[in-house]
């Protein structure tokens, strides 16, 4: 690879000099001509009587792009599990670590994770990706807007103890709601968790603390609870297997609306059989309960007036890629104009957004 061009990760081709973007609305980016097929290549696709559907075919013209780089691995993660994580990638891949194949995923907006501990070694470490323009999954994704390639979110590598949380799900509820004429809205609170971890021997002799911080990030409260050992059908009533399931209740809190958008700290800890923390996890969250009632959508019992917007994850210079930086402009520059709420066309956005969102006071639909 010495010869190669370098390219910016996160970012498109299309965008660095590599091919040329493509815009479709209600057909596909390629056209069938005598049953051969052949990409588009005009900036603007114009409709043609010749394109159909014919999943789950492809072109044979399908522009692919190889990257390679290396890596160093620290000496502190050899007794741990390492993992290779791709945030999106347009529009299928695959990838190897030090030549060995590690995986292949093809839904171009959500992460795809990859356990790559056997391949790994201490030192330096070679990463190989292949990327597609289009597979299977483009008669799925296809839709209105511009058609850009390449690894467009963020790519890492870390690691994680061989014990560990593996998932977890949190309901923030409000309870007990008081109006009061002199000091407002108040309300309860309560936590509903889910947390797992995998299944390693003895899973079920840990047990799982939960702790509550306040937005002044003051201690407020903690629960306990043992891990599952055997499986449940009715996940609704007793939490399956390797899962732990707390709740927790809070006299008062201070409800997340896109005018006060509070938000709460939980972090989650694996406790080992002898009290010790071994593993942690953590996120932020908000008390707030949207409803339908009697045809009025309502937010913690008031009425909600959704001032939205549509929203693709585009830039005029850098394509499908957006920093950190150019999402929190996105959001000042939404709640300058009074918009309390984001639809996020059409497709799952970087998993950034939706933590700013949580703390800028956006509703996402």
């Amino acid at each position: 690879d010495s010869d190669w061009s370098g390219i910016r990760v996160p970012g498109s081709w299309e965008m660095q000099g590599f091919g040329e973007p493509a815009y479709t609305n209600t057909f596909y980016p390629w056209r069938n001509d005598a049953d051969e097929h052949h990409m588009i290549r005009p900036h603007i696709l114009e409709p043609d009587r010749d394109v159909r559907p014919d999943p789950p075919r492809i072109p044979s013209d399908n522009p692919t792009g190889c990257y390679r780089r290396t890596f160093r691995m620290p000496e502190a993660w050899r007794d741990m599990d390492v993992f290779l994580a791709f945030d999106g990638v347009e529009t299928a891949f695959r990838c190897w670590v030090n030549g060995t194949p590690a995986g292949y995923a093809q839904d171009s907006k959500l992460p795809s994770e990859f356990q790559i501990t056997s391949l790994v070694r201490a030192g330096d470490n070679r990463l190989a990706v292949q990327v597609f323009r289009y597979a299977a999954s483009s008669y799925l994704e296809d839709q209105d807007y511009w058609h850009l390639c390449g690894i467009h979110r963020s790519v890492r590598v870390f690691a994680r103890p061989k014990r560990r949380i593996v998932d977890y799900r949190i309901l923030a509820e409000p309870e007990g709601f008081i109006r009061s004429e002199a000091d407002g809205l108040h309300a309860g609170g309560r936590l509903w968790m889910d947390v797992t971890v995998n299944r390693f021997p003895g899973y079920a002799d840990y047990r799982i603390r939960a702790e509550v911080y306040g937005p002044d990030d003051r201690w407020l409260c903690s629960a306990e609870a043992d891990i599952a050992a055997s499986a449940q059908y009715r996940q609704d009533r007793v939490p399956t297997a390797n899962t732990a399931r707390l709740a927790l209740r809070l006299e008062e809190v201070t409800l997340w609306t896109p005018e006060t958008p509070v938000l709460y700290r939980v972090v989650l800890t694996l406790l080992s059989p002898d009290g010790s923390g071994i593993d942690w996890e953590g996120c932020r969250a908000g008390f707030h309960r949207i409803r339908i009632e009697a045809g009025i959508l309502t937010l913690n019992e008031r009425r909600l007036l959704v001032q939205g917007v549509n929203r693709h994850e585009h830039d005029s210079r850098t394509g499908r890629t957006l920093s950190r930086e150019d999402m929190e402009a996105e959001i000042r520059c939404m709640k300058r104009m009074g918009i309390n709420s984001v639809r996020t066309s059409h497709y799952p956005d970087d998993p950034a957004w939706y933590d700013l969102c949580d703390a800028a006071g956006l509703l996402l639909f």
